[in-house]
């Protein structure tokens, strides 16, 4: 790994720096000497210098865990080896059994990481299990979600579960809509960018070099939403995707399983997000089937009050429990 070559030449470097200071002290006999109190100055400063940065590798790399919207940063990947637990299915839930689910109401809560809860680090904190123990002992509240699955995969995970839904909820959000302009070989621009070798595996340098990158311009980001309101407006695309959404009410009907749907905005571009969430909350409306729009149970709230962190847009336990106590009024009822 490049960063332990990192952290090896520091502590070379470290090391020339002490024996430096230690040569001059015992072999320049003059102590008044104006070349060695430079020397030896320039020295304990290299020293003190790749001592911090030493120490902030470790700190970075071995107890700093932090979620990241778009999983570029080592910080990320240390959230994830910290906090992600999956069952045999592969799902961030319990292992669930037959007799465990006899005699009770099978909720399913499909999605993508908005449901496996990404940037959450007790999974007890997610809408699904917060619901689960609201629901009670009568009920079974069983997470789908799968990070970066979109709703055409969401389907098939929900037709594979090995335990059929009673109840179906199923999650939103505005990029869910990406395998169906796969499908239609729409391409998609490039808006992650790629750090240097150095902060791309210096845990250190990794941190700082995401800081100072997102405080710059966000031109991506703009890119990002022209796109994707693109997509929505595009009558073809759309029409294609509606009708995958179409499906899932139709295959529920079939199958007497109730349907629950929670519409997921943009939760730091709310309104701007409104264009594309209103689609999505009147198909289903009009189709008879309730739905939990985000949008009005966070209405006025600090859009940075909704989030998990500065680097994560991902919904925080707040959001969470309002969305559960929301579909608790819907289920229960």
């Amino acid at each position: 790994m490049y960063w332990l070559v990192y952290f090896g030449l520091i502590i070379f470097i470290v090391s020339l720096a002490l024996n430096t200071i230690f040569f001059f002290r015992f072999t320049w006999k003059s102590e008044q000497s104006t070349p060695r109190k430079i020397a030896q100055n320039v020295a304990m400063s290299v020293f003190s210098i790749l001592a911090t940065l030493m120490l902030l590798e470790l700190f970075f790399n071995l107890v700093f865990a932090q979620s990241d919207a778009f999983n570029q940063t080592l910080a990320g990947q240390n959230w994830f080896k910290r906090y992600w637990r999956v069952n045999s299915l592969g799902y961030r839930d319990k292992e669930w059994m037959p007799e465990m689910l006899a005699g009770r109401t099978r909720v399913m809560v499909l999605g993508d990481s908005f449901v496996a809860g990404h940037g959450i680090n007790n999974p007890e904190d997610r809408f699904s299990d917060v619901l689960g123990q609201m629901l009670g002992d009568g009920y079974a509240v069983l997470n789908v979600g799968k990070l970066g699955a979109e709703t055409k995969e969401q389907f098939d995970l929900a037709r594979d579960y090995p335990y059929p839904p009673d109840i179906l909820v199923l999650s939103f959000y505005i990029n869910d809509i990406a395998d169906t302009y796969t499908s239609m070989r729409v391409s998609q621009p490039n808006f992650v960018s790629r750090p240097p070798p150095l902060a791309a595996d210096s845990y250190a340098v990794n941190f700082f070099y995401w800081r100072i990158y997102r405080l710059g311009p966000h031109e991506w980001s703009n890119n990002y939403w022209d796109w994707l309101r693109g997509l929505y407006n595009d009558p073809l695309v759309w029409q294609a995707y509606r009708e995958v959404l179409l499906e899932i009410i139709e295959f529920t009907r079939e199958k007497d399983i109730k349907l629950v749907v929670v519409v997921f905005p943009n939760l730091l571009a709310i309104e701007e997000s409104q264009p594309i969430t209103s689609k999505v909350v009147n198909l289903f409306q009009e189709e008879g089937i309730p739905v939990v729009d985000v949008a009005r149970l966070v209405a006025g709230q600090e859009p940075k009050s909704l989030v998990v962190n500065a680097v994560d847009w991902h919904p925080n336990e707040s959001v969470h429990r309002l969305v559960a106590e929301a579909l608790y009024q819907l289920i229960h009822d």
